[in-house]
């Protein structure tokens, strides 16, 4: 684009509406899970998982497949931390994670 004489616009609007609506998510978040920690790596595999599905799933089987279980082992840690009250989050977090992986 430099060598074209062409300005560069840096979209700061939309960046700044997404940065304010992950700390909105991190708050609320933090109150549900009564912890900072745990809502701030959901977030980042939920993001993770959504660069993966935008970057990576090309095939029809993929594309068809994968939200499913992405949201099956999410919603396993879900109902894990609802039933047992948060003991063990982070270690059925990570369990999620590399089911996710």
């Amino acid at each position: 684009m430099l060598e074209m004489n062409v300005t560069i616009a840096f979209p700061a609007a939309p960046l700044l509406t997404v940065i304010l609506a992950l700390v909105g998510m991190e708050a609320i978040m933090s109150e549900f899970f009564n912890d900072t920690t745990t809502a701030f790596y959901i977030i980042l595999i939920v993001w993770v998982a959504d660069q993966y599905d935008a970057i990576c799933c090309h095939t029809p089987i993929s594309k068809r497949h994968w939200l499913k279980f992405f949201y099956l082992y999410h919603f396993a840690f879900y109902a894990y931390h609802y039933r047992f009250n948060g003991q063990y989050s982070g270690l059925a977090l990570m369990v999620s994670w590399l089911f996710i992986q």
